[in-house]
């Protein structure tokens, strides 16, 4: 209880609530929405890698079909500016998730490059010689 997987289904279930209701107009998801969130469900709770799952852009192994994956991209780009004011709570966790698991993502590359100093050019080291 309490766990990664439950927080994760509950923020897919919000998301997907929040895209039929403002895509959709309807106050309970609508049928397609409800089997979007139950096949989410469903593929959370039988990730082969349990409660240490990276995040599913992140994962080597994608467990959603190629239609449902997309149905799922168009619900988080909808929900995921709206999570931080409707639910930020739950959306700042998430981003925490995303920041732990970060890896070699190239916007962090930006903090562990040499910097310029007062206009002077870049130092870089001498040519090594080659074998």
């Amino acid at each position: 209880m309490g766990g990664m997987l439950d927080r994760e289904r509950d923020t897919v279930a919000t998301m997907v609530r929040m895209y039929c209701a403002g895509v959709h107009g309807s106050t309970m998801p609508c049928p397609d929405c409800r089997d979007l969130i139950d096949y989410a469900v469903s593929r959370i709770g039988s990730c082969p890698f349990g409660e240490g799952k990276p995040r599913c852009d992140r994962c080597e192994r994608h467990c959603y079909r190629g239609e449902m994956r997309d149905r799922m991209r168009a619900v988080m780009r909808y929900s995921g500016p709206r999570m931080i004011v409707r639910h930020p709570v739950m959306a700042i966790r998430h981003l925490l998730h995303r920041l732990e698991d970060h890896g070699d993502h190239p916007v962090f590359w930006i903090r562990d490059r040499p910097r310029r100093r007062a206009g002077r050019p870049l130092r870089r080291p001498p040519p090594q010689p080659s074998d």
